[in-house]
C-alpha cells in the first residue's frame, strides 16, 4: 500500500449529443454473466474485426444485460450543496430496478463509472446518448454509468468556481457516495475528456479508496502549467474563470442563481490572479497564492493514489497540451502505479470519431471495456499494448514507457548560414525581432542535412539558445519544426516557447541584464515523429505564436534579440532506437 497523504475556440470541451444511438445498442439475446466472452484481441487486431458501421467504434464482446430508464438524483455533498447525477443502471433479471430498493443482492451490485463536468444541463444529464456515450456502451456489459453537473452547473447548487478545491472536494465525495451506494460493488472508475477528464485527476488527487481507475481523455493534471508555460501566457489565462465558465457554463441554473454566483469569492480570485499570471508569468498573487496550486494535482496523485489511469491524449491538442501528461506518463510508472495510454495524432478530440479526425481508432470502445472489466472487475482480459503513439505519418508504435528511457540524443549545431550540422561550422549573430502584432519581421530558419537513415524523434526535443536580449523585462521565443520531404514538402511536427526571463526552464523567474547573453533552455511540446533517409528537419524560430499555438498573448514588451548560432545554439533530438509496431490495423 502507497502512503496516503482544462470548445469554442477557448473552452475545455462539452459532451454533445451523439445522435440516435440507444436502439442499436439494445441486447436482444442475453450472454450468460457467468460465462464472459471475449474475442480473442490478437485475431481481432490481425483480422480488424472492428464495427464501422458508426461514426465511433463500437465494442464486439458481447453484451449481458438491456438498460434500465434513466434516474435523476440529487446527493449533499460536504458542505450541504446539493449535486445533481444522472444515473443508468443494467437491468439484471431478478433484481431490484428500483434505486431505493431496501436491499440489493450481491449479484445485482455492480461497479460504476462517472464521468463529471460543468456541461450538463437539467435535460441533458439523464439523457444516454452523450459523447462518448459511456451509458450505451458500458451499461450493457454490466455497470453503473453516472453523469454528474459539478457545482454551480446544471441542476447543481453553489457556484461555479472552475476545478476550485471545493468542487474536488464535490467529486471526492460523489464518488464515496457511489462507493457506498446498496447497489455498487464499491470499484468505482471515472473518464471523461477535457474539463471531464480533468475530474478524475481531482478525485485521483484525494486518494479515494473507492476510486480504482481513471480514464482521463485530454485532460489538466495542472491548470497554471497549461496556461502560463515557461512564462508565457495564452489568451484564456485572463478570463478563464470570470468569462469562459462562470459566464458560459451557469446554464442550466435559474437566473437567480446565476446572479448569486456572481459574488462567488472564487470568481473575483479567479478574475484578478488570472490577469496577474497573464501579464507576468508569475503563478503567485499576495494573498492569493493557493489558487493555482490548488489546481496541481500530479505530485498529490503521486503521493496518495492507489488505482490504475488509461490516459488518453492527442499529440495534436493544443487547447489541452500533450504535456498535460507526457513526460509525466513515466513518474506515474516510476511511483509504483499501473498505466496504459493511447497517444494520437490528433486535436481536442476522442480516438474514434470520425467527424473529429480521419486516423480513426475503430477498437477503442472494446478495449474501454476490457479495461474496465479488468480494473473494476478485477477480470483477467488482454487490454492490449501499455502505450501505443502514432507518429506524424500516422504509423503506431508500441512503447513501455513515454518517453522511452533509453533515448539517444542527437545533437545538431545552430549555424549562421542557415544549416543545422553535427558540428558548429558557421559562427555569428542573426536579430529576432519580431514586435507585438507584426509578424514575421525578423524570423530564423535553418535546415539540417539530409539524415542518411530512418530516424525517430520521440518525445520532447530540447534546444539551447543563446540570446543577448535588449531588455530586462523578458519576451517570448518561439520555434516550430519540420520534417521536410526530398521535393521540398514540408511537414509540420511540433513547437516549442518561452519567455526569457524565464530562461532557466520551468517557472521560477530569472534576472536578465540588457546586452548580456544568456542561454534559454528550452524545449518542446512532446512530439512523435518519423523520418526516412533523405528527409531533413527544418527549425524556424520566432518570437510570437504564429503556428498552431496562435492564442498566445503577445509579450508588449519584447524587444529585439540577437541570437548567438555559435556552438553554444544547439538543437538536441530525442531519437528511440525501438520500431516495435503496434498490432492495430485499420479495417
Amino acid at each position: 500500500m502507497r502512503p496516503r497523504m482544462l470548445l469554442m475556440a477557448f473552452v475545455l470541451v462539452a459532451p454533445v449529443l451523439a445522435g440516435c444511438l440507444s436502439d442499436d445498442a439494445s441486447t436482444t439475446d442475453l450472454t450468460d454473466p457467468t460465462e464472459r466472452i471475449y474475442e480473442d484481441l490478437a485475431k481481432a487486431y490481425e483480422e480488424a474485426l472492428w464495427d464501422t458501421t458508426h461514426s465511433w467504434s463500437v465494442p464486439i464482446t458481447p453484451p449481458l444485460y438491456d438498460r434500465l430508464p434513466s434516474v435523476i438524483h440529487q446527493i449533499t455533498s460536504f458542505d450541504g450543496t446539493p449535486i445533481e447525477l444522472g444515473i443508468f443502471r443494467p437491468d439484471i433479471p431478478g433484481c431490484p430496478t428500483d434505486l431505493g430498493a431496501a436491499e440489493f443482492p450481491e449479484e445485482c451490485k455492480t461497479p460504476v463509472i462517472m464521468d463529471s463536468g460543468p456541461y450538463y444541463t437539467p435535460s441533458s444529464i439523464g439523457t444516454e446518448s452523450t459523447r462518448p456515450p459511456t451509458a450505451i456502451w458500458m451499461v450493457p456489459h454490466g455497470y453503473t454509468v453516472v453523469y454528474m453537473a459539478v457545482r454551480g452547473t446544471g441542476g447543481s447548487g453553489g457556484c461555479m468556481e472552475f476545478m476550485s478545491l471545493n468542487e474536488q472536494k464535490d467529486v471526492d465525495a460523489t464518488v464515496t457516495w457511489l462507493g457506498e451506494a446498496p447497489w455498487s460493488t464499491g470499484a468505482v472508475g471515472m473518464i471523461g475528456r477535457s474539463y471531464d477528464g480533468t475530474t478524475p485527476f481531482m478525485a485521483a488527487a484525494f486518494g479515494n479508496p473507492y476510486l480504482k481507475t481513471i480514464v482521463p481523455i485530454s485532460g489538466v493534471s495542472d491548470v497554471p502549467d497549461l496556461m502560463f508555460s515557461n512564462g508565457t501566457s495564452e489568451f484564456r489565462g485572463p478570463i478563464m474563470h470570470n468569462v469562459v465558465y462562470w459566464t458560459t457554463f451557469g446554464i442550466g441554473m435559474e437566473p437567480t442563481e446565476t446572479a448569486d454566483s456572481q459574488v462567488c469569492e472564487e470568481v473575483a480570485k479567479g478574475t484578478a490572479t488570472g490577469a496577474y499570471t497573464s501579464a507576468t508569468g508569475d503563478w503567485s498573487v499576495a494573498g492569493q497564492d493557493d489558487y493555482w496550486e490548488v489546481r496541481k494535482w500530479r505530485e498529490p496523485i503521486l503521493e496518495n493514489y492507489d488505482g490504475s489511469l488509461y490516459i488518453i491524449h492527442g499529440m495534436q491538442d493544443w487547447n489541452v497540451n500533450p504535456r498535460m501528461v507526457v513526460p509525466w506518463i513515466n513518474e506515474l510508472q516510476d511511483s509504483g502505479l499501473k498505466v496504459k495510454a493511447l497517444l494520437g495524432q490528433w486535436g481536442h478530440a476522442y480516438p474514434d470519431r470520425t467527424d473529429e479526425h480521419e486516423n480513426t481508432r475503430w477498437d477503442w470502445a472494446e478495449t474501454l471495456v476490457r479495461w474496465f472489466d479488468a480494473e473494476l472487475k478485477g477480470i483477467d482480459v488482454d487490454t492490449g499494448p501499455t502505450i501505443e503513439v502514432e507518429d506524424h505519418r500516422h504509423d503506431w508504435w508500441v512503447m513501455d514507457s513515454y518517453p522511452a528511457r533509453d533515448l539517444v540524443w542527437r545533437k545538431l549545431a545552430l549555424n549562421a548560414d542557415g544549416t543545422m550540422t553535427n558540428e558548429s561550422e558557421a559562427s555569428g549573430n542573426r536579430l529576432l525581432a519580431n514586435p507585438a502584432g507584426q509578424q514575421n519581421l525578423q524570423r530564423i530558419t535553418l535546415t539540417s542535412e539530409e539524415f542518411s537513415e530512418p530516424v525517430r524523434v520521440s518525445g520532447l526535443v530540447r534546444m539551447d539558445l543563446k540570446v543577448t536580449p535588449s531588455t530586462a523585462t523578458g519576451g517570448n521565443v518561439y520555434f516550430q519544426l519540420y520534417d521536410i520531404y526530398p521535393d521540398g514538402r514540408a511537414h509540420w511536427m511540433g513547437q516549442g516557447w518561452m519567455n526569457v526571463l524565464y530562461h532557466e526552464g520551468g517557472n521560477e523567474k530569472q534576472t536578465l541584464t540588457p546586452g548580456q547573453a544568456v542561454i534559454a533552455k528550452m524545449e518542446s511540446e512532446p512530439l512523435e515523429a518519423f523520418l526516412p533517409a533523405g528527409h531533413k528537419i527544418r527549425l524556424v524560430i520566432d518570437q510570437e505564436f504564429t503556428g498552431s499555438r496562435s492564442d498566445g498573448n503577445p509579450k508588449p514588451e519584447t524587444g529585439p534579440m540577437v541570437v548567438h548560432l555559435d556552438g553554444d545554439s544547439v538543437l538536441k533530438l530525442p531519437i528511440v532506437t525501438d520500431f516495435t509496431r503496434s498490432p492495430y490495423r485499420d479495417p
